[in-house]
This record gives structure tokens, sequence and C-alpha cells, in this order.
């Protein structure tokens, strides 16, 4: 599952996502109709900053999702091919997720939910500059638990890569 912080025994999460500002009118439609046919059909409580209110550092607005673990899927699913659906020259990466603290990732189910394209190439681990930007994931944790994906010896993080085929880089930023 996508990094999400479980918020309590009722079985509603919350996720974090990150999109590229020119994409969010296409995600909220006109009038604000496609995000409230979303919110309908998945059950989801979707809430996305305000236009110029961005991530710190970024020109991406951040999108709550709060809803069941299917519910989250589906909405995340959406936001990708909506980003997926913008022009080449415009469309630069999908959307992001950010850890809550507090929380764990299984690799086992990030190479079953990690979003993926019919045109996307695969590209070698130890090769990470062969990915275009279009195919990149920028996943955003706390200091405090990067050292949770890492593991003891890079042991988490080389077993990311091993399963999911992905590249993955940590970053200071």
């Amino acid at each position: 599952m996508h990094p999400m912080h479980r918020s309590r025994e009722d079985g509603q999460y919350f996720l974090k996502v990150l999109i590229p500002s020119y994409a969010a009118g296409s995600i909220i439609g006109k009038g604000g109709q496609t995000i409230v046919q979303l919110q309908k059909e998945t059950g989801a409580t979707i809430k996305l900053s305000k236009s110029k209110d961005f991530y710190p550092g970024t020109t991406e607005r951040v999108c709550l999702i709060q809803g069941t673990v299917e519910a989250l899927n589906a909405v995340h699913g959406f936001i990708a091919e909506k980003i997926r659906e913008m022009p080449q020259n415009v469309a630069k990466t999908e959307p992001v997720s950010i850890l809550q603290p507090q929380t764990t990732v299984n690799p086992d189910r990030i190479k079953q939910t990690l979003p993926s394209s019919p045109t996307t190439t695969k590209s070698s681990p130890s090769d990470p500059m062969t990915t275009s930007r279009a195919n990149q994931v920028k996943i955003i944790v706390p200091n405090s638990t990067a050292g949770l994906i890492i593991g003891k010896g890079g042991a988490t993080v080389k077993a990311i890569m091993e399963q999911s085929g992905a590249w993955v880089q940590l970053s200071q930023k």
C-alpha cells in the first residue's frame, strides 16, 4: 500500500499526495464536479490546498485523502491517470505521496500498488539516469522514519529495489 497513516480502528486512513499545479484543474474539474463525483464514487474525502498554497520548496499542491484502503487506492490511481493524460511537454512527474509519522512501509505491497503505465520503460536499479522524469515518484518522509526505510545495513531499501525493480534514492532535502 502507498504510505499512509491509520487514523482510528474504523478502517479510515489518510494519504497526502503532492499534485503538480498544472494538473490540479483536471483533477478538480469544472466547478469542482470531477472531485465531487470522485468522492461520491469512492466514499473518500478529498481536500486540495488552495491554488497558490504549495508544499514548501515546490510548485505542487497538497491533496489530503481520507477513506478506506480501497478508496485511497482508487483516488490515487485517478490522480496518477489524470497526470499521465497531460501533454508530454507539461507532465513531468507522478503524484508524490507523503509518509506520515509512525507509518510503516510493507515492501511486498509497494510493487503491487505503484502506479504504472503501458509506456513505462523498465530501467535497471543500478542505472537511475535512464528513467525519465515522467516515470519518477517522489516520496517525502520525516527524517525520523528514514532509518526504517533504509533498514539495518541498507537491507530494507535493497529489498524494495530488488522486489520492485525501482531505483530508490534517499535525499537530505
